[in-house]
Order: C-alpha cells, then sequence, then structure tokens
C-alpha cells in the first residue's frame, strides 16, 4: 500500500503551500520530464557550524558505502557557484538538509533549501532533515538564533521582503519532515549513532529506489505507468488511494508490489503487507494488521482505525480503482513462452501454444501454470493430451486460486453466479436479472456483489453479461463437484453428457432444480413421458432445438411436466398442446417459439402467476389461451402465428400488459380490443397484410411509445391518433394502401422515429405545420411533400440520416420557416428556398455542402443561422438578410464585406428609426384620450444593427479611433437641437484562454462633456446576449464589436442642461467592461481599441439613403428586435433590424 503523502501529519501546512506555490510560479514554463539523476545525495549545511564535525563524518560515511555525494567542495576553479550548486541539487536523488544554530543567517543555505523543496514538489527528491543541536520547533517557528538571523534579514532585504517570507515559509515546511534530532546537551545517543542510523536510512531508500527489476513481467510498464497517472504523484493533490481489482489470478499482488518498490522510496512512509487474507484469518490477525500498518505509515504506536485522530486522516484521502485487465494476445504468448520454452518457442508448436493462450485468456496466473506444466512435454502428443485433458480436469493450481473469490461469496450470489455459469453468460443483463428472480434470487444486490469480485463484468454498450472462460469452467466444476458420479444429485443440469445420462439411466432426483437440454446433440435419445416426473423440485426447463435437426417427431406422447416449473423455454415444441395434467399455477414465463401448438390446453388453466408468453411463428396457433386470470401478464408475443384471426375480447381487460406483438399474423383483420391497453408501451402489427384499419381511440393510451404499422393494408390513421400523448417511434413504410395521415399527427411532441415520410403526405392540403425533427431513422422524403401549397413551417432537425430532399420544378409557395440544423443535409433544392415567403432558414451544425445560387430570390429571407456549418466553404450572393450567423464555418473562404457594409446599414437605420418616433410623436398629440400606451423603451433595448467578428482593428470608415480604451470627438455647432441621429461605436476587446460567454459580460459605454462634463448618456452592450446561441463555444482571439445607439435629446436633457449642450463642442467617449453580476469591472476581459463615428442627418444625403414605412389606414404597428445574437470564427455576423418592413 502507498500513501501518496503524510502532509496531513505535520502541524501546519501554511509553509508548505506556499513554497510549492512560490515553485509553480517560478516553473510555469517548466519541463516535467524526468530529471537525470548524477548524484545520490545532497548535503546542505553551514560551513561555519558542521563542516567539521557532523558534515564531515556523515560524508565520510557516505563514501564509504558507495554511496554518491554533493557537498559544495567538490566545485571546480573557474565555475559559477550558484548556477552549478543548483543544478546538483536537481541531479541528486536524496538532499540532507542539515540544521544548526547559524544555519538561517546564511542567505546561501537558504537558498539552497528552497531549491531542494521546489525539487521535491516537482519530482518527488527525497529531504531528510537532521537537527544538529537545534530544536525542531525553533527551526519550524523561528525562534532562538533562528529569529535574531531572520531580524537581521529583514533589515537587509526591506525592499524585498517576499524573498524572506519565501525563506520563512521553507524552514517551517522542512522542519514538519521526518527527520533525526540531536542534541549535545541530552547526550541521547553519540553522534556515531546518529551518522549510523541515518546512513541505514539513506542506504534503504535509495535502494527501494533503483531495486525495482522488471525482468520477467510482461506486459507491466504500461500499467505502472497508469497507476502513477493515477496516484498524481507530481501533483498537487491530496492522499490518494488507489485500488487495484480484478479477477483472481489476473496479477494484482504482482502489480501492487512492483509499483511499491518503484515508487515508495518518494513517500515519507510506506507499508507493504503480504498474504492480508490468511494472516486475517488469524487469532487477532486484523488488528495485528491494522497497527502494523498505522505504525509503518504514521509512525505512532497505540493507534486504531477507529480512533478520531485515523479517521480525520483517512478522510482526507480519495479513491481511485485501476482495472487489472488481461494480457494482450502478444504480451500473453511471450509469458507462455517464457515458460514452456525457456524463451526458445519452436515453430512446430505454434498451433499448439496459440490453444494454450487462448484457453487462458490472458490471465498471467493461468499462463505460468499451463506453461510450466508443458515445459516437461517430450512430444507434441504428450501437449495435445494434456490440453484435452484440461476440458475435463481443469488445472487444480488455476482453479484454487480463481475459487478464493467464490469461497467469500453469501448464498446468494454463490447460487447467482452458478446460474449465470452455466445459463446465462452472454445474456441481457436485465432479463438474467428477471430469470434470477423467477428462481427466487436477490439479484440486484447479487450480480453487483459478483461484479465487485470481478466474476462478471457487464459490456456496456451491449448491456450483456460478460464472464471468463476460466471462471465459467471454475462453475462448471463446482456444481460437477456436488456429485461426480451421479449428475441427477446436482441441482443444475447443461452438459450434454450428464443430461444423457440422466435421460438414459432415469436417475433424476427431487434436487435437480434447472435443465439445458440441446436436443441436437441427444436426438438418440427420444424424451419419454416420465422423464420429469422424478424431478418434483424442477423450477427452469430450458429445451432447445437446432434447424438442422427440425422438431422433434420421435416425442409423439405427452409428457408429465411438474407443476414446480416456474420457466419453459421449449423451441419447436412437436405437440399441438401442452400436458392436461400440468398445472401451470407457478409458471412466470412460457417460451414456445416455432412449435406446432394448435392450443395449450383444451380447457382452461389458471395462469395466475403468468408475466410471459411467448408463442412467436407457432403457425398453426388457431387460439390464444385464456389470460383473463393472468393479472401479471406484462408480456405477449404471437408474432408470425398466421392462423391466428383475431384478437380476443379480454385483452382489453389486461391492465398489466406493456408489450404486444402480433406481427406477421397474415390472417389478422381486427384489432379493435387493443384500445384500451392503457399500459401497453410497444404494439407491433407490422406485415398483417388483412389489417386495413387502426381503430379509433376512444380513451388516452397514455404510454403507448412505439406503434409498428409497416406493410399493413391500413388506408388511413384515424385522428385520435392525437391521444397516444407518448408516442415516439412510428412505422409506416410499406402501406402502399394509406391515403393519408390526420393532421393531428404534429401534436405527438415526443414522435421521434420515422423511417420514411410517405407519398400520402401529399394529401394533407391545408397543413401548415410539419415537424419531424428528432425523427433519428428519416432517411427518405416524398416528392409528394410539395403538394403542401399551404404549409408555412417545416423542420427537419436533428434528422441524422436524410441527406438528401426531393427537388420540383415549383416550389413550396407558402413556406416560411425550413430548419436543416443538425441534419445530414449535403444541398438544398431550389424549391424549398427559392421562394418569396421564406424568413428564417437554420442550417446550423449540418452537413451543408453549398447553398442554392440563386437563394437571393428569397426577397423576404431574413434570418439565415449558418453556425457551426464545417463544410460549407462558400456563399453565394444573399439578399438583404437581417440576421447571419456562420460561426464555426471554419471551411467558409468568402463572404461578402459585410463590415465595410455597415456604415450604410446603420445609416438607414438611424433615420428610419427617427422619422418612425418623429410620426408617432405627432400621432400621440393627436390621440391624448387612447387607452392604449405606446411603448418607447425598445429603442434603447437593443442596438438596431450590431456586428460582432474576429479581428484586431477598428473599421476605416470610423471616424474617430482610438488605440486605447478612451477616445475624443469633436461635436458640430447646435448638435444638440437638429442633425444628430446617434453614434456608431466600436471596441475591439481581449479575454483570457476559453473565457466562457457565459459569464454575462457587458460593455458599457459612458458619454461626457468637457467643460463641467456631465454625462450625457450610457450605452450598453451585452456580450452574453450577443452570442447567446454559441455558450458551447469558447472565444480564443480578439473580436470586434460593432453596434449603434440612437440619439434621444429628451433623455439627455434630463441629466445636462441644453444650455450647457448647446454650448458643448467636445466629448470623450470611455469605455469599460464590466461583470452584469456584481457590477464590477472584469478582469478576464479588456478593451484594446475603440472608435465611435458620429450619425448625421446630412450625411444621408451622401448614402442615397431612402425609407419606406408600409401602414394601414389606423396606426403603425411596432415588431420588437428580437436579441441578436453570435460572432464568427470566420466569416462574419450581423444583425439588421432594417425597419424597413412595418407590417400591419
Amino acid at each position: 500500500m502507498c500513501c501518496r503523502s503524510l502532509r496531513f501529519s505535520s502541524p501546519s501546512s501554511a509553509g508548505a503551500a506556499s513554497v510549492a506555490a512560490a515553485a509553480a510560479d517560478d516553473d510555469i514554463h517548466a519541463d516535467n520530464t524526468p530529471r537525470q539523476e548524477k548524484y545520490d545525495v545532497f548535503i546542505s549545511f553551514r560551513g561555519e557550524d558542521t563542516r567539521f564535525n557532523i558534515t564531515s563524518h556523515l560524508h565520510a560515511a557516505l563514501v564509504q558505502r558507495k554511496i554518491e555525494t554533493y557537498i559544495d567542495c567538490n566545485l571546480q576553479r573557474g565555475e559559477e557557484i550558484e548556477p552549478a550548486l543548483l543544478e546538483a541539487i536537481e541531479k541528486s536523488t536524496l538532499s540532507v538538509i542539515i540544521f544548526s544554530q547559524d544555519y538561517a543567517s546564511s542567505t546561501w543555505c537558504l537558498k539552497e533549501l528552497v531549491h531542494v523543496l521546489k525539487c521535491k514538489e516537482k519530482s518527488g527528491q527525497i529531504v531528510i532533515p537532521i537537527f544538529y543541536d537545534i530544536n525542531p520547533s525553533d527551526v519550524r517557528r523561528q525562534r532562538g538564533s533562528y529569529a535574531r538571523a531572520f531580524a537581521q534579514l529583514e533589515k537587509r532585504f526591506n525592499d524585498s521582503i517576499d524573498e524572506v517570507q519565501k525563506w520563512r515559509d521553507a524552514l517551517t515546511t522542512a522542519a514538519n519532515l521526518s527527520g533525526f534530532p540531536y542534541s549535545e546537551k541530552l547526550r541521547t545517543e553519540t553522534e556515531a549513532d546518529l551518522i549510523k542510523k541515518v546512513v541505514d536510512h539513506i542506504w534503504t531508500r535509495l535502494k527501494c529506489e533503483s531495486s525495482c527489476n522488471l525482468e520477467g513481467l510482461v506486459g507491466i510498464e504500461s500499467r505502472i505507468e497508469q497507476i502513477e497517472s493515477l496516484l498524481g504523484i507530481h501533483s498537487q493533490d491530496a492522499c490518494i488511494t488507489v485500488g487495484i481489482w480484478g479477477m483472481a489470478g489476473i496479477g494484482k499482488t504482482t502489480l501492487a508490489e512492483t509499483v511499491f518498490h518503484k515508487l515508495s522510496s518518494k513517500f515519507e512512509a510506506c507499508c507493504f503487507l503480504r498474504n492480508v487474507r490468511e494472516n486475517s484469518k488469524q487469532p487477532h490477525g486484523l488488528d495485528h494488521l491494522e497497527k502494523t500498518l498505522l505504525k509503518d505509515i504514521l509512525k505512532e504506536e497505540g493507534l486504531s482505525i477507529g480512533s478520531t485522530f485515523v479517521r480525520e486522516r483517512l478522510s482526507r484521502t480519495k479513491d481511485k480503482i485501476y482495472e487489472v485487465e488481461g494480457l494482450k494476445p502478444d504480451d500473453a504468448l511471450q509469458l507462455f513462452h517464457s515458460r514452456a520454452f525457456k524463451n526458445t518457442p519452436t515453430i512446430d508448436y505454434k498451433e499448439l501454444a496459440e490453444k494454450a493462450v487462448g484457453y487462458a485468456g490472458g490471465v498471467p496466473l493461468a499462463l505460468v501454470t499451463l506453461g510450466s506444466s508443458l515445459l516437461n512435454c517430450k512430444s507434441k502428443e504428450e501437449w495435445e493430451d494434456e490440453l484435452n485433458k484440461l476440458k475435463q480436469f481443469p488445472n487444480e493450481n488455476i482453479q484454487r486460486v480463481l475459487r478464493l473469490s467464490y469461497d467469500r461469496l453469501g448464498r446468494n450470489e454463490k447460487e447467482i453466479f452458478l446460474d449465470i455459469a452455466c445459463f446465462h453468460k452472454g445474456k441481457n443483463v436485465e432479463y438474467v436479472k428477471k430469470l434470477l428472480g423467477i428462481r427466487g434470487f436477490f439479484a440486484a444486490a447479487g450480480i453487483r456483489v459478483l461484479i465487485d469480485m470481478s466474476l462478471i463484468s457487464i459490456d456496456s454498450a451491449q448491456e450483456i453479461i460478460e464472464m471468463h472462460d476460466l471462471i465459467q469452467e471454475m462453475g462448471y466444476t463446482i456444481v460437477h463437484e456436488q456429485c461426480i458420479e451421479d449428475p441427477g444429485k446436482r441441482n443444475r443440469l447443461f452438459n450434454d453428457e450428464d443430461v444423457y445420462h440422466l435421460l438414459e439411466s432415469n436417475t433424476g432426483t427431487p434436487i435437480v432444480q434447472a435443465i439445458l437440454i440441446k436436443c441436437w446433440q441427444i436426438e438418440k435419445r427420444p424424451l419419454k413421458r416420465a422423464d420429469f416426473k422424478v424431478m418434483p423440485n424442477l423450477i427452469m426447463l430450458i429445451v432447445v432445438y437446432s434447424e438442422h435437426f427440425g422438431n422433434n417427431s420421435t416425442l409423439t406422447t405427452s409428457l408429465d411436466l411438474p407443476n414446480s416449473l416456474r420457466y419453459l423455454y421449449w423451441s419447436r415444441y412437436p405437440l399441438k398442446y401442452l400436458p392436461s395434467n400440468f398445472s401451470p399455477e407457478n409458471l412466470v414465463e412460457l417460451h414456445m417459439p416455432d412449435s406446432l401448438v394448435k392450443q395449450l390446453w383444451k380447457e382452461d388453466k389458471g395462469l395466475v402467476n403468468l408475466e410471459v408468453i411467448n408463442l412467436q411463428y407457432s403457425s398453426d396457433l388457431t387460439e390464444v389461451p385464456n389470460l383473463s386470470g393472468s393479472p401479471k401478464i406484462g408480456q405477449i408475443n404471437l408474432r408470425g402465428c398466421e392462423s391466428l384471426v383475431e384478437i380476443p375480447s379480454y385483452f382489453q381487460h389486461l391492465d398489466k400488459l406493456t408489450y404486444l406483438d402480433v406481427g406477421s399474423c397474415t390472417s389478422l383483420f381486427s384489432v379493435t380490443n387493443i384500445c384500451k391497453l392503457k399500459s401497453l408501451k410497444e404494439l407491433d402489427l407490422s406485415r398483417c397484410s388483412k389489417l386495413e384499419s387502426f381503430p379509433e381511440i376512444v380513451d388516452p393510451i397514455e404510454h403507448l411509445e412505439s406503434l409498428i404499422l409497416n406493410k399493413t393494408a391500413v388506408q388511413e390513421l384515424h385522428s385520435s391518433i392525437k391521444f397516444l400523448p407518448a408516442l415516439k417511434r412510428i412505422k409506416l413504410n410499406g402501406c402502399k394502401r394509406l391515403l393519408s395521415i390526420p393532421k393531428s399527427i404534429c401534436k405527438l411532441k415526443y414522435l421521434e422515429t420515422v423511417e420514411k415520410l410517405p407519398s400520402s403526405v401529399g394529401n394533407l392540403v391545408g397543413l401548415e405545420t410539419l415537424d419531424l425533427g428528432m425523427c433519428k431513422n428519416l432517411k427518405v422524403v416524398s416528392r409528394s411533400i410539395y403538394n403542401l401549397t399551404n404549409l408555412k413551417i417545416l423542420s427537419f432537425y436533428a434528422c441524422r440520416k436524410l441527406k438528401k430532399l426531393p427537388s420540383n420544378s415549383v416550389g413550396l409557395l407558402s413556406l416560411e420557416v425550413l430548419n436543416l440544423s443538425r441534419s445530414s443535409i449535403l444541398g438544398i433544392p431550389d424549391g424549398f428556398v427559392c421562394t418569396t415567403s421564406l424568413r428564417d432558414l437554420d442550417l446550423s451544425r449540418s452537413t451543408i455542402r453549398s447553398l442554392p445560387a440563386n437563394i437571393k430570390q428569397a426577397s423576404q429571407l431574413s434570418t439565415l443561422c449558418l453556425i457551426g456549418c464545417k463544410w460549407l466553404q462558400s456563399l453565394p450572393e444573399l439578399p438583404v438578410v437581417r440576421l447571419l450567423q456562420a460561426h464555426g464555418c471554419t471551411s467558409l473562404k468568402t463572404v461578402s464585406n459585410i463590415m465595410d457594409d455597415a456604415q450604410l446599414r446603420i445609416m438607414q437605420v438611424a433615420i428610419a428609426s427617427s422619422k418612425l418616433r418623429e410620426e408617432e410623436e405627432e400621432e400621440e398629440e393627436e390621440e391624448e384620450d387612447a387607452d392604449e400606451d405606446h411603448d418607447h423603451e425598445y429603442y434603447s433595448y437593443w442596438p438596431l444593427v450590431s456586428i460582432v467578428c474576429p479581428g484586431k482593428k477598428i473599421p476605416n470608415w470610423f471616424s474617430y479611433r482610438s488605440e486605447e480604451s478612451s477616445v475624443i470627438i469633436e461635436l458640430r455647432q447646435d448638435w444638440f437641437r437638429t442633425g444628430l441621429l446617434g453614434f456608431a461605436l466600436a471596441v475591439v476587446v481581449s479575454w483570457e484562454l476559453n473565457c466562457q460567454l457565459n459569464w454575462m459580460v457587458r460593455a458599457s459605454f459612458n458619454v461626457k462633456f468637457k467643460g463641467e462634463s456631465h454625462e450625457m448618456f450610457t450605452s450598453e452592450f451585452d456580450i452574453r446576449q450577443a452570442s447567446w446561441k454559441l455558450n458551447d463555444y469558447c472565444y480564443d482571439q480578439r473580436h470586434v464589436y460593432l453596434w449603434n445607439e440612437a440619439f434621444k435629446s429628451e433623455e439627455v436633457a434630463k441629466k445636462c442642461s441644453p444650455d450647457f449642450c448647446n454650448l458643448a463642442n467636445e466629448a470623450s467617449v470611455e469605455f469599460c467592461l464590466v461583470d452584469e453580476d456584481s457590477g464590477e469591472p472584469t478582469s478576464y476581459m479588456k478593451v484594446e481599441k475603440c472608435g465611435i463615428y458620429p450619425l448625421y442627418v446630412e450625411d444621408a444625403e451622401r448614402f442615397k439613403c431612402g425609407l419606406v414605412i408600409v401602414r394601414g389606414s389606423t396606426e403603425a404597428k411596432k415588431v420588437r428586435p428580437v436579441p441578436w445574437t453570435s460572432h464568427f470564427e470566420i466569416g462574419l455576423m450581423f444583425f439588421f433590424i432594417p425597419l424597413f418592413y412595418i407590417y400591419i
């Protein structure tokens, strides 16, 4: 067991934290590659105090033990002392710090100490302090001579007091380390004794550092690296506990011991406890192990795990788990060769070696054991005999180790393990839990224990139970050992020969609880009526036939099935009825696929516990058994029962039925009785070729999620389909007679799985909205969709399999909104976009390659979203859209010059806004008695023009630009009363790397006048709202923000007198960035440049700006601008609400 650090044993860790922080600051760009040691030991000491006593004696003792030691007298002439000294520290494995009375008076020593601790934190250098005739507490707290020394240091380094504090912290940290105190006054030991103890300790630490021998340990290097990573050897994290987890024999102990020997010298304390399982079984064994562990780790006697002191220490650890997997094939073969051939394999044995390695399944124990057992084989024949013998007599050494995990299980877990080994390996885990529950076991808890014990695992992708072949073989052996000579006295029978012996000798007993009969192996022995009569406690009977042998025609008479059966699976059951004397009250699941059964019983039976019945492809079945007395029935599978004509009326009363499959029942013509199944979740009617109608749903079926109707004769879906509110999946492909789909299908908000949109969709000529979003399997859209002349909203959002849309000469004339975001569309036919009605087109994160060249004909297009279209390379000429988003279009190479065009746009909007306000003011004067208040505030809510794009330059057309966060502008005469429409503003913003947009950062702009410097107004530009749709993106470059602010003289007059404003001829504009929540300036964003452009009325003539305002006869209606959005990584975003289009 390795503990990462015992830093918690120090009275204070503040010093350590400070030193670590200082080291981190100094090393921010340091290379963390492992150091190349040149010396074993570096000695730091105060020469005047100890050079001629302990230092020289210690050095001599280390050299005598052949330990390469560095002290400063080793310096060659001409070398610079400090760089060479620092390098020596870095190139040493271990440092010894000899604290003496005047150690702190030497800045040289203190600098050495700081660098030593820095190497300890960075690369795990071992540090051993010796307190030579000095109290460790005086060093830790800088008392006595150390206090006097620091009083002088603080005077000398008054202008660099931080350096002095760093020395203090280093002393505190070093004094907290485990070391060797020595006092001449107390005379508790001689100096010679001290030196011997120190040298022995150093020798042990250095030996552990270099003694890790990986010879013969195949494939272990990568595992050690992974565990080192989990331990976080070079991190600043707290204590880490790594549990090494895996099946018996996989190499956990070997790996743990190897890691221990490699890393233990990097820790202040370590302990490796061997044979824990065996020792814990001894009297007081656990107590002894506990005390040994605490003594070695905490260096203190008399502690227990239960003490508060220990619990607090252990609570600071972090737990991680490393799962040991089997060896890779090449490594497994190499390990096997090392034992079987002494690393000199021959070609003749290649196939046999691979067979043996396959049997071992990557388990090192098995590979070593098998290899060693085969080493003495003299011929290939002996090899073959040994390998074949394993099938009947598994290797005892391997089995003994594997069985340790089984023996530690409780009774419930043991039974579950044996059931899985014998019957359920490779099956779905949830289904296995249900089968185990039928057997009377507590499955959920038991399976969790088996996973924890590495006896089974769960395939996360397929959710199936996996078990190593060797572990399964162990399970077989355990069952076999219940009675080696007589299979009839075992509780589980699964082996072909054992089952045959049981049936042939008729030696079944009440002990037998579960049987697996694979009939293609025992065709020579027909089943007889009394075969199961002698097994009255049989719970599970599985009879499996293969297609090769067809139905078991040798069974011509009925059977005596035990009434104890809870689970019956019999494929290709050869009789027309189940035994009349069989009472199935205990039966929970009945599976008889591909049977010849015509009717289960001639009379009704009490199936009070039945939950599942599966009679699929029983083509002769004419009548479903009476299940009205089965209140627990949840699943019924009658697929392929071709003789079945109707669903019994009592089905409507099966309140717990969740799954019903009557697909491929080619004679079935009515399913009226299914529409009252309140709990039904899945209904499959596919390939019912005579089914012409799906019944009307009177009451909602709240839970139905899947409805499969493909290849039926259904002609229409009733509008009551809206009463399937949970429906997610509907299949209609192959419904050739389907004439129409009701409009109400669009109300199924959870519908996500449609594979093909049928041609009959074109009959819904009045449909205005068609939302097929999240239909993940949709591949084909019929051309008849163009018949939907009234369709206004069409969505194929996240249709991942939809790559192509149909083309047509006439487009969707009424289409206003088209959403193809997150789809796999490669291109868009003209008929979908080249229409004067289209307003919004969303292609974000799709695979679109290009836009139609004549998209400019979509004159009403206002929003075009291209966010994350990574394959889009160019944009054609576009109509005058109001919102264009193209962030993340990494392949986009050509865009129109939106930024240069912004001056014209801003001027147009400013004039339009000004004129509209004037007209509204006139209307308000004429309508003083009007009840409805007019909303003027929306003009200030959002900039009417905004542009965001990567860049570090203010556009050239800005008349006032600055390289700072403020700018001075000149004002024209009479600017206040006439002519000023507003301002165009721009800033270049930079931020820290990966600064997230959801920080809700806002940029505020304060305008002030010279003279008396009155504040005129503040314009705010919300950066988060500018990027509201892009919170999953991070900025990593400078961006330009450009927007406009309308000038409202009435607002200015509230803060500044008109007389003063008329006199003002200059204004200063200051830009700052503030956090929206706190209102404080932000530190992670910065305004690098800014610009401003005053907008005057007379400039409109130069730009030839016009205004079109469409009004009705009574009053104008305004549309509030929506929040604008986004920035570009490549290309630009602009958002215009030009007010050219004001509709009534």
